[in-house]
């Protein structure tokens, strides 16, 4: 709520001679009025002669804006009525393009012909670590709301760094549902905020300039304040829809690889006991219990390790057939014919 009178007040006491200022009881008594702000539409006039466009939020090369000249170009060549209000090489034009050439977030943005999801009129995809970011506008708008769509985007970009935390924290579990999407919610907020100082300093003034209308209404929401916009939200719709639906699907996504996770522990455990028991079963089937003596080695005529190892050879031959052994010779023993019947 603003001290409407407050202001008009100390306004015209900046006029008036000390002599005729009002008596200092009657200021207090006047200035602790408060009277609410009307939500009339904002005054057309220009705040200033001339626009007076935001600064860069990081620096950007010649090669940058290059490439943010050519996708403000596919960008106005794919919505046509976007054209109408911005030509290229306008200041428009070249404070746009820059913003595509990485002047938002300090990373190229890449214009999507995709219509956006949930069927929102714009949104965007925060640039990663290999992937630049991504602006989407529906086509099915007029031209002054495409342009609204497009700046509170660039905008709203430039908070990437805070939307990478909170979604980190949501995959995570160290922030909750009702956290997350007022924290979401409080960044576009402030994104909506910057781009009414923008309408009011920028485009109005360059619309005066070009004989457009500003048409106001694309460019501020129907809340004045955070507390105005967390009780216009509603539990159905934004920003619950889509962010909570978000949140949950990372809760879903995060429980299903942490069981997972489990399975293939508890698969490699199984694994590895399996492993282990046939290792063993197999030194039990193929190697003598207990080594001969020297005698024996010497009778048998395996005290050569060549025989030795013919003759583990075959017994291993015969356990991978499954034939019974013949503890004399090492030879498999293969039932008659007659008898297998």
């Amino acid at each position: 709520m603003l001290l409407f009178s407050s202001v008009i007040l100390t306004a015209c006491e900046a006029e008036k001679p000390l002599s005729e200022t009002p008596p200092l009881p009657r200021r207090i008594e006047l200035a602790t009025v408060p009277v609410p702000r009307p939500r009339a539409a904002p005054s057309r006039e220009p705040r200033r002669t001339s626009p007076r466009w935001p600064a860069d939020n990081f620096p950007i090369s010649v090669a940058d804006l290059n490439f943010g000249r050519r996708q403000v170009k596919a960008m106005m060549r794919d919505r046509p009525a976007m054209a109408t209000l911005v030509a290229v090489g306008d200041p428009m034009f070249e404070w746009t393009a820059r913003r595509f050439g990485g002047a938002s977030c300090g990373s190229r943005i890449v214009w999507r012909n995709e219509e956006p999801s949930d069927g929102f009129p714009a949104d965007h995809q925060s640039p990663g670590l290999a992937r630049p970011g991504q602006i989407r506008v529906s086509r099915w708008q007029r031209a002054h709301k495409l342009w609204n769509g497009a700046v509170f985007e660039l905008f709203n970009i430039s908070h990437s760094p805070e939307f990478r935390r909170l979604f980190e924290q949501a995959w995570t579990g160290t922030i909750d549902r009702f956290a997350f999407v007022e924290n979401v919610a409080y960044e576009e907020y402030l994104a909506s905020q910057t781009m009414q100082s923008f309408y009011l300093d920028a485009w109005c003034p360059y619309g005066e300039l070009r004989g457009i209308d500003p048409h106001w209404e694309p460019w501020y929401p129907p809340v004045c304040s955070w507390t105005d916009y967390k009780n216009y939200c509603k539990p159905d719709t934004y920003p619950n829809f889509p962010y909570g639906r978000d949140y949950d699907l990372m809760v879903k996504a995060r429980r299903e690889r942490t069981e997972y996770a489990q399975y293939v522990e508890r698969s490699n455990y199984e694994v590895e006991e399996h492993n282990q028991a046939v290792t063993r079963w197999n030194q039990e089937q193929m190697m003598p219990s207990t080594s001969p003596s020297p005698e024996q080695e010497t009778d048998d005529g395996v005290a050569d390790i060549d025989d030795y190892m013919v003759r583990w050879r075959r017994r291993q031959r015969a356990a991978r057939k499954h034939l019974p052994l013949d503890p004399t010779g090492g030879y498999p023993v293969r039932t008659p014919a007659r008898l297998r019947r």
